[in-house]
C-alpha cells in the first residue's frame, strides 16, 4: 500500500494511525472479521471456507480472533444466529 501512494511503510503507518486512531493490520483484521460475521450470517459455507474467502488461511488463528471478539466460536455464533431466526 506504501508503495502505491510513494511513501515509506513506516511513514504511511503512522499517518494511517493518526487519521484512524488504528494500525493497519488491526484496521485490516477488523474488515475481516466482519466479512466473517456477514458470511456466517448469509452462508452455509463451512467455517474454513469462511475464513478463506474473508482472507484468514488459518482455521485456528481465524477461531482464536473470532473468540477474542465475539466471545464464542465462529460455529457457536453461527448456532446462535440459526436460533434466534434473525436471518
Amino acid at each position: 500500500m506504501a508503495d502505491d501512494i510513494h511513501l515509506s511503510k513506516s511513514y504511511a503507518s503512522r499517518i494511517f494511525q493518526q487519521e484512524t486512531g488504528s494500525s493497519i493490520t488491526d484496521y485490516v483484521t477488523a474488515q475481516r472479521l466482519k466479512r466473517v460475521y456477514f458470511l456466517l450470517e448469509t452462508t452455509t459455507l463451512s467455517i474454513e471456507e469462511v475464513g478463506r474467502r474473508a482472507g484468514f488461511p488459518n482455521g485456528s488463528y481465524l477461531i482464536q480472533l473470532f473468540r477474542k471478539s465475539a466471545g464464542t466460536t465462529p460455529l457457536q455464533y453461527r448456532q446462535h444466529f440459526e436460533r434466534s431466526g434473525r436471518h
